[in-house]
Parts: C-alpha cells; sequence; structure tokens
C-alpha cells in the first residue's frame, strides 16, 4: 500500500481535515510512523559509516568547541543523510544519539583517561574481523538533546575534545523521511501501515470525541489477557529480527 492509497482509505472517515498541510491526514499518517519509530531498537534504525569499517560515524569535533549537531556536515565521510527506499534515496535526519564512543586503543586518544568521566566499558564489537584494531571500545560520557521540529539532534562533550576527525563514533537513530507529499513512500514494512491506520482514525477519533478508543488502544497497549499485542512493541519485536551485525557493543539507552 502506498501512502497515497493510505490517504485514499482514511480521507472518507476524516471529516474536517485535508489531505495535505498543516491539520490533513498526511500529517497524522507521518506522526504515526514516528510513533513507531519512538525506539532504539537494531534494525533500520541506525547509520555505519563507510571509512570506519562498518561503524557509526566519526563526530568531527573543533578544539575548543563542546556541543554538536549530529548533521552530516560534522560527520566524516558523510556528505548527506538519506535512507533509499524503493531505488529512491530520501532525506532523513539523526533523531537521538545514542552514544559517543571512542577505540580505547587508538593512540589518537588520551587525555589522561580522565575524560571518559566513568569506568571504562571493554568490548570486541567487531567478530567478523582477524584486525588487530578496534578490540577495546569506550563510552564518553556526554549529554544529548533529540531532534526537534527544526532543531537538530545535539551532542554536548563534559570538555573540550579537542579537534578530532576520526575519533569519536556517533551511534544514533533516525528519523524517517517528512511526507511533504504522498508521493513520498512510508519506511514500515506493508503490514505496519494497518497500524498508522489505526494510529491516525483513532486520533481523528479522540480529537473529535476527546476520549480514548480502541484504534488508539491497539496502537499503544498491549492486552495479556486478551493475547493482544500493540503496534508499537510488534514494529519493536520485528525490528529485533532477521540478521545484523553482532556488535558487542550496544546502545545502553533502550525502549
Amino acid at each position: 500500500m502506498s501512502t497515497k492509497t493510505l490517504l485514499d482509505e482514511i480521507m472518507p472517515y476524516a471529516s474536517g481535515y485535508s489531505r495535505e498541510g498543516v491539520r490533513s491526514v498526511l500529517s497524522l499518517i507521518q506522526k504515526g510512523q514516528d510513533e513507531l519509530f519512538d525506539c532504539e531498537e537494531a534494525g533500520v534504525h541506525y547509520i555505519r559509516g563507510d571509512i570506519n569499517i562498518g561503524f557509526p560515524p566519526y563526530l568531527i569535533t573543533t578544539d575548543g568547541v563542546q556541543e554538536y549537531d549530529i548533521t552530516a556536515a560534522n560527520l566524516s565521510g558523510v556528505t548527506s543523510l538519506t535512507w533509499k527506499i524503493g531505488g529512491t534515496e530520501y532525506a532523513i535526519r539523526a533523531k537521538r544519539l545514542l552514544d559517543i564512543f571512542v577505540d580505547s586503543t587508538n593512540p589518537d586518544y588520551g587525555y589522561g583517561r580522565r575524560f571518559v568521566g566513568r569506568p571504562y566499558t571493554y568490548a570486541y564489537p567487531n567478530p567478523y574481523t582477524n584486525a588487530w584494531t578496534r578490540l577495546e571500545v569506550s563510552p564518553i560520557n556526554v549529554d544529548s538533546r533529540p531532534a526537534l521540529e527544526t532543531t537538530p539532534a545535539r551532542v554536548v562533550f563534559p570538555e573540550n575534545p579537542l579537534a578530532k576527525t576520526e575519533t569519536y563514533f556517533a551511534l544514533f537513530t533516525i528519523e524517517p523521511p517528512r511526507l511533504l507529499s504522498q508521493s513520498i513512500p512510508l519506511m514500515v514494512p506493508t503490514y505496519f501501515e494497518e497500524g498508522i491506520k489505526d494510529f491516525t482514525m483513532g486520533t481523528i477519533q479522540r480529537d473529535a470525541n476527546g476520549t480514548w478508543n480502541d484504534r488508539l488502544g491497539r496502537f499503544y497497549i498491549d492486552n495479556p489477557l486478551k493475547g493482544e499485542v500493540s503496534w508499537k512493541e510488534r514494529f519493536r519485536a520485528e525490528m529485533r529480527k532477521g540478521a545484523q551485525v553482532n556488535d558487542s557493543f550496544t546502545p545502553t539507552r533502550l525502549c
């Protein structure tokens, strides 16, 4: 089902809403997709760098600057953040920073080890290589800010990170492409389009009646007594399935 087809199905029940624009069904469909992606699971959520053996991209830092937007301009070797859907590249954004970490065996990283701010976490994150590099990685104790409507995701270092281009790995989740028109496809398996439909129509009903309803319940709430699993939990489980790179270094903040 395309975005246009989903719009066609919902519009007859969306009195007072336009197809596109501010108060539109398309904007609700986008919110529904964003709600599904509001978790830090494995799978389609992470970007891997091209110049660093499949690890997350390097964050470029400047001497004396402690805050950085997580944008392509601040990522080493990354010209743009895009995701291919149906053979076409669509613009995406970093949604939330999960971790900044370093290769603790990199001689370029020192600082008397005080910069980490907490005990090292040693790991062997690349079991598919026999290279004697990146055998130990250590998380950097940073603050993060999630992406807002017009503000990129940000990272704040606790002290001067110095000028580095290939030291700090930045692991972050992504925001699906903005549905600026009905021609832009959804970024979910077809099965979950029904979940987005539940979210969209449930939101329309809630706005009209001011009360919770079964459609929003199916989207958000598990019901073990009836053997029902919410769309959000199903999506989270789906993202855990299939082949994934077996990184021992995993995000510490999960859904």
